[in-house]
């Protein structure tokens, strides 16, 4: 099973709560995928791939911010 992991941008909190989600998800058997933008981070473990590619590849979708991001990955 695949997750994409939508972060809020220009969030530090969201970036360290999508870490620690994507951990879990890991933990869980489920592979984290996450935007190409952030694999220079290092704190996000997971497959990275091009937004448009994130939520057409997974199973689930989750968000990790606020209203807007919901709105946001809904719109995906």
């Amino acid at each position: 099973m695949k997750a994409a992991v939508i972060i809020k941008r220009d969030s530090p909190l969201a970036l360290e709560c999508a870490g620690r989600a994507a951990e879990v998800l890991l933990d869980c058997g489920i592979t984290p995928l996450l935007d190409g933008r952030y694999a220079s981070s290092g704190m996000l473990h997971g497959e990275f791939l091009p937004s448009e590619e994130m939520v057409a590849s997974a199973d689930i979708v989750v968000a990790v911010g606020g209203d807007g991001t919901i709105l946001h990955a809904a719109k995906e």
